[in-house]
């Protein structure tokens, strides 16, 4: 439960780089790698382009915060996956005051927002494990704009 910059790691090099020239260590790393190709897809034909991804693993219940830097006007989309072993990822936005922006509390393992904000700055990313059967859970989270 720490704060980190987002940025890019192996396991969610994800929709930035091809699946087939990916280096993943193991079949819940492919099977993130493998969704998020499929997410990121989606994205790009909707006009957006990635900006970054990561990943990692949490237990139930968890969560992992992010720190991203994002420009008014600018349209944006976050998708979040996990692996088999879980069935519910939750994805939330808050701004530099800690106000909820946005968020994807349903009860699936696919949660996706997409939205713009008005004012620039620092917000902070939370990636939340709801559900995950067999701890850890291997998830990925991609930012795309448009």
């Amino acid at each position: 439960m720490n704060k980190k910059i987002l940025g890019y790691r192996l396991v969610v090099l994800l929709a930035l780089i091809p699946l087939g020239s990916s280096q993943a260590q193991n079949r819940y790393e492919e099977q993130i790698l493998a969704q998020l190709e499929a997410t990121s897809a989606v994205f790009i034909s909707a006009g957006y382009t990635p900006i970054m991804g990561d990943g990692g693993t949490l237990d139930h219940q968890y969560y992992e915060d992010y720190s991203v830097n994002l420009i008014s006007g600018v349209e944006y989309g976050i998708v979040g996956v996990c692996d088999e072993d879980c069935s519910d990822l939750d994805l939330a936005l808050f701004d530099g005051y800690g106000d909820l922006v946005t968020q994807d509390e349903s009860a699936d393992d696919i949660p996706v927002v997409e939205f713009t904000v008005i004012q620039s700055g620092e917000f902070t990313l939370r990636v939340t494990m709801y559900r995950c059967d067999n701890n850890p859970c291997y998830y990925g989270v991609g930012l795309y704009g448009r």
